[in-house]
């Protein structure tokens, strides 16, 4: 019966997840970089790329990250791109 006034205990998963979309959120906002921004790059990266190489235009990630540990304003743009296998048709 006394377990029903304590306090539950958080997901510790679920407290790194949120505190990882946090951060991204913040990240986003001290770059002042608009969303649209990130897309049009994101869109220059597949042109560029997919004239040399067989990319998953899909699946196409950019964001914005920080380095721990570095200076305050230290920031990178990060580009995921997925290379299609070889004999896999275009989508």
């Amino acid at each position: 019966m006394f377990n029903f006034f304590k306090k539950k205990q958080a997901d510790p998963k679920s407290k790194h997840v949120a505190k990882e979309r946090l951060q991204l959120v913040l990240i986003h906002d001290r770059a002042s970089i608009p969303p649209n921004v990130i897309e049009a790059i994101r869109k220059d990266i597949i042109l560029a790329i997919s004239k040399h190489i067989d990319i998953e235009p899909g699946d196409v990630s950019v964001s914005i990250e920080a380095h721990p540990g570095a200076s305050r304003n230290s920031r990178s743009i990060v580009a995921d791109v997925p290379l299609r296998k070889k004999g896999e048709a275009v989508r």
